[in-house]
């Protein structure tokens, strides 16, 4: 077996480690709740871990979320994963540039300095014209 096979199981021990370790060092006297054994699809044992209560729970909270995710968009949970993943054909692309081309900035500065917030605006303002920002807003 490859380095390769033990990656994915490797990755996933690794990041339950440091996420029971971050809830180990807030709380250093809270018992174990569960132990997670990870083996590869051939049974080949990678290890295994004690999970203290918080990181069980934010485990079962992310795992949830993606299962949910999975099931509720199966398409956009599966786009890129496979040769059937949709294409942005590039006509549509060219068609969209040349859109976004054509406004004139210039053209929003009424809606800039007549805004409740006319700094905070100009900031937005600039973003939107330049794509630079320091992320201040005041």
């Amino acid at each position: 077996m490859s380095a390769n096979d033990l990656s994915p199981a490797q990755q996933l021990l690794a990041a339950l480690h440091q996420l029971n370790l971050v809830d180990y060092n807030a709380n250093p006297t809270g018992q174990p709740v569960a132990r997670i054994s990870i083996r590869t699809m051939d049974g080949e044992f990678v290890g295994e871990l004690q999970v203290g209560q918080r990181a069980a729970e934010e485990t079962i909270n992310a795992v949830s979320a993606v299962a949910e995710y999975a099931a509720a968009k199966p398409t956009d949970y599966q786009a890129g994963r496979n040769d059937l993943a949709p294409t942005i054909h590039p006509a549509l692309i060219a068609d969209l540039e040349d859109h976004f081309a054509e406004i004139d900035p210039e053209s929003y500065l009424a809606d800039v300095f007549g805004g409740p917030d006319a700094e905070a605006s100009l900031f937005a303002f600039e973003h939107l014209v330049t794509g630079e920002w320091d992320g201040d807003v005041l």
